[in-house]
């Protein structure tokens, strides 16, 4: 949790783009943008 706090604000303080890729629906549902690999297909959320 600490962990995706930090990366985000340091995203948003360089203007930077970070990409995590993880299973927590959690960290996830923190980011502006989404994606899912489901199927061998990637979609937005």
């Amino acid at each position: 949790d600490a962990i995706g706090s930090l990366l985000l604000e340091l995203s948003r303080d360089v203007g930077s783009i970070l990409i995590c890729v993880t299973h927590s629906t959690d960290l996830a549902s923190r980011f502006p943008r989404r994606a899912e690999l489901r199927d061998g297909r990637l979609t937005t959320l």
